[in-house]
């Protein structure tokens, strides 16, 4: 999930864990805490872009590191405040709860998390809630808020937390009810359609649970559509061509394999018609902006440029971001694209 859905439920863990014996203490080191995991990104722009894809949530989110350093972090926290054993077990609650909380959330969206690294490479991505969900955020926004204006005396911030809690998680299962349905009924629309496919993804769009990429695989290209629920009683498919083609020079390059295994295999390619580079698109992912989703355009809201060294054959990836910016416009137009009715 983004940062501040992690730092709002480090803090919300924090106060139920710690907030009644140390106070607003407890709000920082649950947030600090929450985002641990994602101290990869420090370290992210040290490789190339097609390793990056692969280190950020790999050994950093695994449950390997949870359950070694979690212990060290609450040693070192209770050192500072020269607490006793008792309180030592108190924070290593917040620390691990939180930190533990990172590590669910993320497995939940597209991306994919290395929960097992370094014993397995393989990526858990239920891709039922969006890395920035505006409905799973908003009761942890607010509980924060009351913890940081209430007294230390007050109950209230507990209670808030827990409620908070309740609804976020409560939120998280109707996303996963919902992708099922969804999927069911992407699958009813494929056949109804006539339409061969071997798998079928669904991914939901930022912001919201509301508006979904669907993707069929079937032999040399996708079918990609988008789904609105509940105003919409259709799915239009658009054929999109794989052109896997293109990187038959570079398909056994380093580089070129983690982006298939980044992926999934879920990606297209096509010429720059500028500066002749290919163009990978996956199409897992959408964006804020129309012309970048998976309308048969660009194919996806995350690009790479690939270019080829045509002395020596040598492959340089670019990660290529199309506007997935929050600004008010972006917003605003994507409010109003995931809430009309399909003609």
């Amino acid at each position: 999930m983004d940062s501040l859905t992690q730092v709002v439920m480090g803090m919300a863990i924090g106060e139920l864990t710690m907030g009644k014996k140390v106070g607003k203490k407890a709000l920082l080191w649950g947030a600090v805490a929450a985002n641990i995991p994602d101290i990869d990104g420090i370290f992210q722009y040290l490789f190339s872009p097609a390793s990056s894809t692969l280190f950020h949530r790999g050994i950093s989110h695994s449950l390997l590191l949870l359950v070694f350093l979690a212990p060290l972090v609450a040693w070192g926290i209770n050192k500072i405040y020269k607490g006793d054993f008792k309180t030592l077990k108190g924070w290593f609650k917040l620390v691990f709860f939180a930190w533990a909380s990172h590590l669910t959330l993320d497995i939940f969206n597209s991306y994919g998390t290395g929960l097992f690294e370094p014993f397995s490479h393989v990526r858990i991505a239920y891709d039922a809630i969006g890395i920035s969900d505006l409905f799973f955020v908003f009761p942890l926004i607010v509980a924060a808020i009351i913890s940081v204006i209430s007294r230390k005396t007050s109950k209230i911030p507990t209670i808030m937390s827990a409620v908070a809690l309740s609804l976020s998680f409560l939120y998280l299962g109707f996303t996963i009810g919902n992708k099922t349905s969804l999927e069911s009924f992407a699958i009813t629309e494929l056949e109804r359609q006539g339409v061969h496919y071997t798998r079928v993804l669904t991914s939901p769009l930022p912001i919201t649970n509301f508006a979904w990429v669907i993707v069929a695989e079937y032999d040399s290209g996708f079918w990609d559509g988008q789904y609105r629920t509940p105003t919409e009683e259709i799915i239009e498919f658009n054929y999109i061509p794989k052109n896997h083609d293109l990187a038959s020079d570079i398909e056994k390059t380093d580089y070129f394999q983690k982006l298939q295994r980044f992926s999934k295999g879920y990606y297209v390619l096509r010429k720059d018609t500028t500066d002749g580079n290919i163009i990978l698109s996956d199409l897992r992912f959408g964006s804020f902006n129309d012309n970048n989703s998976t309308n048969g355009n660009l194919g996806g809201g995350l690009n790479f440029t690939l270019q080829v060294d045509e002395n020596n054959g040598n492959l340089t990836v670019d990660r290529a971001h199309p506007d997935r910016k929050v600004t008010f416009d972006n917003v605003r137009n994507y409010i109003k694209r995931i809430s009309k009715k399909a003609s």
